[in-house]
């Protein structure tokens, strides 16, 4: 009996140091993985594409390139830029629109963030 349990006692020994080292090992590979941060997720905003003096439009895009919209700006559309009243010719492309109120095409009001 005594020889058959020692080279029991060696294996449960070697198996015992194996699964330590298997312990010590493996959390520091897998704990960069673990680090990384999830990607966030961004909402998509509007921002001005093009702007269209003479014919009094405006062109939004969606950062998302999901949709665009045309939009009709008269002289009673309320604009603002950073919260300051602004001019429909001070409006470029790439603004970033805060919002906006509109019915059908027509623009009544427009604010952007710079």
């Amino acid at each position: 009996m005594k020889i058959i349990a020692q080279p029991v006692r060696q294996f449960l020994r070697g198996l015992l140091l194996a699964g330590v080292a298997l312990v010590l090992l493996v959390p520091v590979e897998f704990a960069t993985a673990s680090t990384q941060t999830a990607p966030k997720h961004v909402t998509p905003y509007w921002q001005i594409s093009s702007v269209n003096v003479a014919g009094s439009t405006i062109e939004l895009q969606k950062s998302d390139n999901s949709s665009n919209l045309v939009l009709k700006v008269t002289g009673g559309t309320r604009i603002t830029i950073n919260n300051k009243t602004a001019k429909f010719s001070d409006l470029q492309g790439g603004m970033k629109v805060q919002s906006l109120n509109v019915s059908g095409n027509l623009c009544s009001s427009l604010s952007i963030k710079k």
